[in-house]
């Protein structure tokens, strides 16, 4: 199981941090996070069993990250993370729409917590680990419903952080929900 994390404090900072920490278990060793020429980040915690070939010598993240790369739009994401089989968590920074997108398997098969900051610095976390905190903000799990989308200029313009959630089974669906800090 990887560690995946990433930290964005907007309004104020503007500012995205990244992490992951890699346990090998197939293919070619892949650093994360995966950074590609336009700028897209990307954070994988899970294994391929079926719905993506992927040979015995690659590396599941590094495949998932080249299929991103051709999705031209949300749907086509969408239809890329249903048609996986196994277990997986993941953060996904697509660069040129400023949304950060994460989500695990349909089962929660794979860890993903997110805290929600009510300071003025608006701070909000994703990890797939995290500690016991006495602040009162505790992680929560990251509902397995379906994929979120953040809007972080939009964030970064209104102060108000919308999540979308889009469900993947046989349709999506969206819902917003909006947090004011």
């Amino acid at each position: 199981m990887c560690g995946i994390c990433c930290v964005v404090t907007l309004p104020s900072q503007h500012t995205c941090l990244f992490s992951g920490h890699v346990l090998h278990l197939r293919g070619v060793l892949t650093p994360q996070p995966l950074e590609d020429a336009n700028n897209c980040i990307f954070l994988w915690n899970g294994e391929i069993f079926n719905g993506l070939p992927v040979g015995d010598t690659e590396n599941d993240t590094a495949v998932m990250f080249r299929h991103l790369e051709l999705c031209s739009n949300e749907a086509d994401i969408l239809s890329l993370l249903s048609s996986l089989r196994g277990p997986w968590s993941f953060i996904y920074y697509q660069a040129s729409k400023h949304s950060l997108w994460f989500g695990r398997d349909y089962f929660g098969r794979r860890s993903l917590l997110w805290q929600f900051s009510n300071k003025i610095d608006g701070a909000f976390c994703l990890t797939s680990v995290s500690v016991y905190s006495k602040s009162g903000n505790q992680y929560q799990e990251v509902p397995a419903s379906g994929i979120f989308k953040i809007d972080l200029k939009a964030w970064a313009t209104t102060k108000s952080l919308s999540l979308v959630l889009i469900y993947f089974i046989l349709f999506y669906f969206v819902f917003f929900l909006t947090l004011d800090f």
